[in-house]
């Protein structure tokens, strides 16, 4: 089972069915996924592949005319053209509001109006229209922020983790990765290189492992996880909790009476009462609470180097990282969204002063996160432009021909039914 299709690219989909072939027969050749049955989930008006050229998403056709486009581009399409049965999910789990569901559908199909954008700009929080919203008590006051922007995320998280300490009294410890390069310390011009590719991490999110230069962690703190841990017990990438212990190495210095606190050393473990979890009472543990210890996981950087007196050269050198795959989790990227449910939810949809654009897949995963209008505020306001915008019209074919699927699967199903009715069979 494939779930968030929408982010899988074309060449990313035959390799893991050429893959996959390769585990089951011996040879990359025959059918697609060795001929294992395989269900493909999601909504294609999310979040398009992340890092990938323009035209990376499965709906788009293959172009022969197109000189950027591979072999694993064609061979992608091809599979994804072979899934033939298909069923739409009709009934809305998560989205209560009426009103709001009428107007999430005018914005996946690109069909907002005035009204749409009237009654969205009624939920931002300058309004004087906007209803009247308590941070300081429940349920608003766990509220979490979805932004397009990584600074905006820091920063949030910064202040709430520095309110939660100030309102509860206890320390806040500041994690910094152990670097290593062969199991020794790095050199000063090492942690520059280090620094330098860090600058660079706003376009290339996994370029430190996937593992943050420094996590702040704090008793009681909301914490999210930021990759794969255990994926048995739902410890994975996104999962949100509290934080309610902390077990210091036991090298660490005696920790001062202060309200931050610099440790020398990664900590053995935390412990993590998380939201959802298959974790169903752990030895010695109280109910949905995990360890989780600090990860290791490698990265490469380019050290000029001048040997002998000769010209200088770049030597590439592989770090190992040691650290907490965690972040505080009172705001998140809206791609970090994508897939949640978020009871109370605080969005910022206002276009980023520089680089990309907001798209209406930004703007569509953002604000689908809640029940509706009830449990969702706008942080400011937006660029009514960007909500006006036409839907991509390959992704519109794609609804088409979904639709068409869905029909001609709903007519084969009753057509099995009914024989298997005429056989004394239920279905």
């Amino acid at each position: 089972i494939l779930d968030e299709i929408s982010m899988l690219s074309r060449t990313f989909f035959a390799t893991l069915s050429r893959n996959i072939c390769l585990l089951k027969t011996g040879s990359d050749e025959g059918e697609p996924f060795g001929g294992i049955n395989v269900l493909i989930c999601g909504d294609f008006h999310q979040f398009p592949p992340v890092a990938s050229k323009r035209m990376a998403a499965l709906y788009y056709p293959n172009d022969p005319t197109n000189v950027k486009e591979t072999v694993e581009d064609q061979l992608g399409r091809g599979i994804y053209e072979s899934f033939h049965t298909v069923v739409i999910l009709h009934e809305q789990v998560r989205i209560e509001d009426p009103t709001w569901r009428t107007f999430l559908t005018h914005l996946r199909n690109g069909d907002v109006d005035g009204t749409d954008i009237d009654m969205l700009r009624s939920l931002v929080l300058t309004n004087p229209h906007c209803e009247e919203t308590d941070f300081s008590q429940p349920p608003w006051s766990d509220a979490v922020l979805v932004t397009p922007r990584h600074t905006v995320r820091t920063q949030w998280n910064e202040a709430a983790s520095h309110r939660h300490c100030a309102r509860t009294g206890v320390q806040l410890f500041h994690c910094p990765a152990e670097d290593t390069i062969k199991g020794r310390s790095l050199s000063m011009l090492e942690r520059l290189m280090v620094a330098q590719k860090k600058t660079r991490q706003s376009r290339n999110r996994q370029e430190h492992g996937g593992l943050p230069h420094q996590v702040d962690i704090a008793i009681g703190m909301k914490v999210m996880v930021t990759l794969n841990v255990d994926t048995e017990l739902d410890v994975a990438n996104g999962t949100r909790g509290e934080l309610i212990d902390i077990v210091l190495d036991p090298r660490e210095p005696p920790i001062a009476h202060e309200q931050e606190v610099t440790l020398k050393y990664q900590p053995v473990y935390i412990l993590v009462k998380l939201e959802h979890t298959k974790a169903v009472g752990l030895t010695g543990l109280p109910e949905n609470v995990v360890p989780i210890q600090p990860l290791s996981r490698s990265f490469q950087i380019q050290v000029p180097v001048r040997e002998n007196g000769g010209s200088q050269h770049m030597v590439a050198r592989t770090v190992s990282r040691r650290q907490l795959p965690l972040t505080a989790a009172y705001a998140f990227t809206d791609y970090r969204a994508q897939g949640q449910t978020i009871q109370h939810v605080i969005v910022d949809i206002a276009s980023p002063p520089t680089g990309s654009e907001l798209t209406l897949f930004n703007i569509y995963v953002a604000l689908s996160r809640s029940k509706g209008r009830q449990t969702i505020r706008l942080l400011r306001d937006f660029d009514e432009r960007l909500l006006f915008k036409a839907q991509v019209p390959e992704l519109e074919t794609e609804d088409n021909q979904l639709r068409a699927w869905d029909k001609q699967t709903k007519s084969w199903w009753k057509q099995m039914a009914a024989i298997a009715s005429a056989n004394g069979i239920n279905l």
